[in-house]
Formats: structure tokens, C-alpha cells, sequence
């Protein structure tokens, strides 16, 4: 799946299933250049310059997502949220962004974004 985001190319690949009939995690490459090692939600949008993308987060005692900021130009990511268990970015309020809770639910919350 490809997005075009304001000059760039954001193409996911290496689809996975989280959870059976869940939501999907994907690799991620930017105008070409992969993130390696992460997998995130392909629902990406522009603030500021950046990409704001929810990169999935495999842990010991919790799983689920973080919102990142990811820089196009140099490929660094900026966790900027703790870990919620789904994120699917809906839209930017101000200085907020809008997110999906839960896979299978409508229910979404507001996340401020530093």
C-alpha cells in the first residue's frame, strides 16, 4: 500500500495481522528508505514537517502502540506517547491528534501532541 504525503512516498509492505482478524502492522519505507526493525499502523499523518505514525510496541508486561514523530529527511523516530492498545490515526486538532481505540469499536480519544 502506498500514501503520498505532501511531496512523500510512504509505502507499506510486509503486512501482518496482529491478533487473528485484528489490525495490521506493516514495514514502512519512506521515498525508498525503510525503517527497519518496526512495524506500524498505516494510518500516517503531516504535523509540522513530520510524519506522525503509531508504531506497534512488543513488551515484557504490555503491548500495543505509541505515537511517533518520524523525521522524512533523517529516518528518526521520536516515541511521543505511551503505549495505548490500538491507534489508528483519524485526524489533527490543533495542537492534538484524534485516535481509534480499539480494533473492532468506533470508540476514539485525543492524544496532545508536544
Amino acid at each position: 500500500m502506498q500514501i503520498e504525503l505532501d511531496g512523500l512516498t510512504l509505502e507499506f509492505s510486509d503486512c501482518m495481522e496482529v491478533g487473528q482478524g485484528g489490525p495490521e502492522a506493516c514495514s514502512l519505507a519512506v521515498n525508498g528508505n525503510a525503517i527497519v526493525g518496526e512495524k506500524f499502523d498505516p494510518s500516517p499523518l503531516l504535523y509540522e514537517g513530520k510524519i506522525l505514525i503509531p508504531m506497534r510496541k512488543i513488551g515484557f508486561w504490555k503491548s500495543g502502540y505509541v505515537l511517533t514523530r518520524l523525521d522524512p529527511s533523517s529516518l528518526t523516530l521520536e516515541r511521543i506517547s505511551r503505549v495505548h492498545e490500538y491507534m489508528r490515526l483519524v485526524r489533527r486538532r490543533e495542537r492534538s491528534v484524534e485516535f481509534v481505540t480499539t480494533a473492532w469499536g468506533t470508540g476514539t480519544a485525543f492524544l496532545p501532541l508536544p
